[in-house]
């Protein structure tokens, strides 16, 4: 029973650590998704307001229709930066709960493991009682108490060996 707390245990710490490095990780993306998306919004804004036929931007020919086909282009990469942005932000609660779920997991394995002198010492003395229940019940004749009046255990016996006619 030990054995198992000490490799939960263990578990929960391989666990614990898993999940801080997941967590760091997508807080870093979701570090990185602010500065990367406000470029983008830039360039909507600029592109919403031109009037002229050239991309205002770049400077190249830009019709009305390439122009709204451009804007509708870059706001879609602007909100699926807000979904991933949105996506890492729930999975970090999911991992907040999860790692707190986890920490009580190792405290409580933590806690039993460090009484493990005494319930090793109880163990063996149940192992002990154990012991000596079955020795009484089964005395050195090896038959069990109450049993033996007027039997023998059983011996192995000599088979005769078969005679054959001689000629």
């Amino acid at each position: 029973m030990l054995d198992a707390r000490e490799s939960a245990r263990d578990q929960a710490r391989v666990r614990k650590q898993a999940l801080a490095e997941e967590a760091a990780s997508l807080r870093g993306r979701n570090e990185q998704l602010g500065p990367e998306t406000g470029p983008i919004k830039e360039r909507v804004a600029t592109l919403e307001k031109a009037t002229q036929p050239q991309c205002p931007t770049c400077g190249q020919t830009l019709s009305e229709k390439d122009r709204k086909r451009l804007v509708a282009q870059l706001n879609a990469e602007v909100e699926a930066r807000r979904n991933q942005y949105r996506a890492n932000a729930a999975r970090l609660r999911a991992i907040a709960d999860e790692s707190a779920q986890v920490e009580q997991d190792l405290n409580a394995a933590e806690v039993d493991l460090r009484q493990r002198p005494a319930l090793q010492k109880r163990e063996a003395e149940w192992l002990a009682l154990s012991l000596a229940r079955k020795r009484r019940k089964l005395p050195s004749s090896g038959w069990p108490s109450g049993v033996t009046s007027g039997r023998q255990p059983c011996r192995p016996t000599r088979r005769a060996r078969p005679s054959y006619p001689s000629n």
